[in-house]
């Protein structure tokens, strides 16, 4: 003959919801508290979890209060840069436009300065319509300003 027997269970077949993040770093937002709070989960009991913050302090906070927990991510290391492998021929042409863009640049510069001592401002039209005419034929001027030439110009600018 089978007697009734009373089992026991819990009274939540649940996992407590708290127990995963035991360990980790988690934020959590709290009723009526303005902003989440981060810290690690370090104790749980019935009725309150506990949070260490970096700078050591400890926190109490009540289970009914908080609405929301989540993890947060740990930061992973960055692997060291290394710049790309190129090919020896590819570095080589690197390195030649560099120094024609550097000597290009070295040329409008130049004409700029050749320019404003002449009493002129060269507009952006003007100083592209240099550009593009060096580049295609060498055939830029940059006019050779001797000191002489240049305290002339100064003294004209200053109207002396």
């Amino acid at each position: 003959m089978q007697y009734p027997t009373t089992e026991y269970k819990p009274v939540s077949s649940k996992k407590d919801e708290f127990e995963e993040h035991l360990g980790a770093i988690v934020s959590i937002v709290v009723k009526g508290y303005g902003r989440s709070i981060a810290g690690e989960l370090v104790e749980l009991s019935d009725s309150f979890i506990t949070l260490e913050h970096r700078d050591g302090r400890r926190s109490k906070i009540r289970r009914r209060d908080i609405s929301l927990i989540s993890p947060i991510p740990t930061r992973k290391t960055a692997a060291p840069y290394e710049p790309e492998k190129r090919p020896a021929w590819e570095e080589r042409e690197i390195i030649q436009q560099t120094a024609q863009n550097k000597h290009d640049m070295d040329h409008l510069a130049a004409w700029v300065k050749a320019e404003q001592l002449a009493g002129r401002t060269p507009t952006d039209s003007e100083m592209e319509e240099e550009v593009i005419r060096y580049a295609y034929d060498g055939s830029g001027i940059i006019p050779e300003v001797t000191g002489a030439e240049y305290e002339a110009a100064v003294r004209a600018r200053k109207g002396i």
